[in-house]
């Protein structure tokens, strides 16, 4: 009986549910849209985002995680064709249970992407567009349907993403 006390007691002391903590899993498809001096460009990629997560109590909950988005097809205008890279950040996510089926969260993150551009006018010309910068945003969740956005800074100033996805807790 001392040691279940004993080990109640430093628990509370941490303030972390340690039954609770553990890993996340979310796969959705995401809106990407880039914006720079050859255009504004829009992607759809398919996105997996994986994380641990540390409970402080029963609704609160703080998960850092890495995300990976790959592109699925390219954005063409008439002589102009850009196809995104694969997307890589790594964020904290702070997410507040509101009730048993809905949540809202937060999310800052250190992203790096970047666009192969092709123009197909006179002759062919190609270049590659690299990026990193910050991200901040944040969505909602509905029993593990998750809808969020976020607005990227830095080297990604006009990067923005809208994702849909489900997420699974381990």
């Amino acid at each position: 009986m001392k040691v279940k006390l004993l080990t109640l007691a430093a628990l509370s002391l941490v303030g972390i549910n340690a039954n609770a903590n553990g890993w996340d899993l979310e796969v959705g498809v995401e809106n990407q849209r880039f914006n720079d001096s050859s255009g504004d460009f829009s992607f759809t990629a398919l996105a997996v985002t994986a994380g641990y997560r540390w409970d402080f109590d029963a609704d609160t909950s703080a998960t850092f995680e890495a995300s990976f988005a790959f592109g699925l097809g390219d954005d063409r205008f008439t002589v102009i064709i850009a196809d995104i890279n694969p997307f890589a950040s790594l964020g904290y996510r702070f997410t507040q249970q509101l009730n048993n089926n809905w949540s809202v969260y937060g999310r800052a993150a250190y992203a790096s992407t970047g666009l192969d551009i092709s123009i197909e006018s006179v002759g062919e010309d190609s270049f590659d567009e690299n990026a990193n910068g910050l991200g901040f945003g944040g969505g909602i969740a509905w029993r593990g349907v998750t809808a969020g956005y976020m607005l990227y800074t830095g080297d990604l100033e006009d990067y923005s993403a809208f994702s849909l996805g489900y997420r699974w807790r381990f």
